[in-house]
């Protein structure tokens, strides 16, 4: 039996707002420029920016709904995928998460423009190795299942795929299709804040003439500690919310993605408004089991996708989450789609 109660972060009046925590580890996700191609095909397991989607399971893709906006039925944008195994569970042995755009730029903030789907397989399965890939290349897939894929697949990625292989030019892919400049993520754990207070009053420079530059004795301290709290009342949720978000994400500027699924782990909102509410995160449509926050896009990614360039149509946002099944679930083995649709929250800049 599935528990259906909301998780213990998430009460019924909660919102998902920002918090300047250090009681979770967090992995950061940061660009790296130094991969090659070939090292981000779909039997590398890699998480990766724009490019063509490398699809977990090759064969029973998502539907053709699943990959279009509404009501135009253009592609969606693809912009990432992020590889995100569960421990201890052996469905989830390999496990990616699918990160889609509207081509709309300016409808990212309403409902559906952004679509997270995500995939998992045991570790023995049809596709892949047991162990560690020891090859360049993916095993070649069944000629029967090529052609199906070609009608379902705008990317056209297993095409690519057999082009690589044979060492000719990769197919155009189908009609519509924006590719975003194709980027390695590469992941580290996020370093806690210095304690800037180590120490406390005793441990400051006593050294000054007379004691003139001692320490606060500590009902001093108090007394300035009361000050900030009502200069911080005073500050607008805007600029608090905004000031919280620089603040960490000046620990690592670098950063472009930030995870964590671990229960009470919240995102990092660069603003107070367009924050979600618990009532805006539905449970799993497929097992009713809740979701949770398990990771977020920074803005600082559009810094390496050059968008008016690559067509992206001058797409913006302040910050991305995606919420994903708690149990984690698995499609049944006779469904058309090995790729369930998760929860997306885009606050606009």
């Amino acid at each position: 039996m599935v528990d259906t109660q909301l998780p213990q972060w998430l009460d019924e009046d909660d919102q998902l707002d920002c918090e300047d925590d250090d009681e979770h580890q967090w992995i950061l996700g940061l660009v790296d420029e130094t991969k090659a191609p070939q090292t981000l095909l779909r039997h590398r397991f890699s998480s990766k920016v724009g490019g063509r989607p490398a699809w977990l399971h090759p064969v029973r893709l998502p539907a053709v709904e699943a990959l279009t906006s509404q009501p135009d039925g253009r592609p969606l944008v693809f912009l990432l995928q992020v590889y995100a195994p569960v421990e201890d569970s052996e469905a989830a042995f390999h496990r990616m998460l699918y990160l889609f755009l509207s081509p709309h730029s300016d409808r990212l903030a309403g409902a559906g423009a952004a679509r997270a789907l995500r995939c998992q397989l045991p570790r023995h399965n049809a596709y892949y190795s047991p162990d560690p890939p020891s090859t360049r290349l993916p095993l070649p897939l069944p000629e029967d299942d090529m052609g199906c894929l070609l009608t379902r697949d705008p990317w056209r990625a297993a095409a690519a795929e057999a082009a690589l292989s044979a060492g000719e030019p990769a197919p155009s892919t189908g009609p519509g299709v924006r590719v975003l400049p194709e980027l390695a993520i590469r992941d580290e754990l996020e370093e806690p804040e210095a304690d800037a207070s180590e120490g406390g009053w005793e441990a400051a420079d006593l050294s000054g003439e007379n004691g003139a530059s001692a320490a606060l004795a500590p009902e001093e301290a108090a007394m300035e500690s009361e000050l900030v709290d009502e200069v911080e009342a005073q500050v607008d949720p805007g600029t608090a919310a905004f000031a919280t978000f620089a603040a960490r994400v000046a620990r690592r500027p670098q950063q472009v993605l930030r995870y964590c699924f671990e229960d009470g782990a919240r995102p990092l909102w660069p603003g107070a408004e367009c924050v979600p509410s618990a009532a805006d995160v539905p449970p799993c449509v497929h097992c009713r089991a809740p979701r949770r926050f398990e990771f977020q896009v920074l803005p600082q990614l559009l810094n390496w996708l050059n968008a008016d360039e690559s067509g992206g149509d001058g797409m913006d946002w302040g910050a991305i989450a995606v919420f994903c099944c708690t149990a984690s679930c698995t499609p049944p083995p006779h469904a058309e789609s090995a790729y369930l649709e998760e929860f997306a929250w885009v606050q606009p800049p």
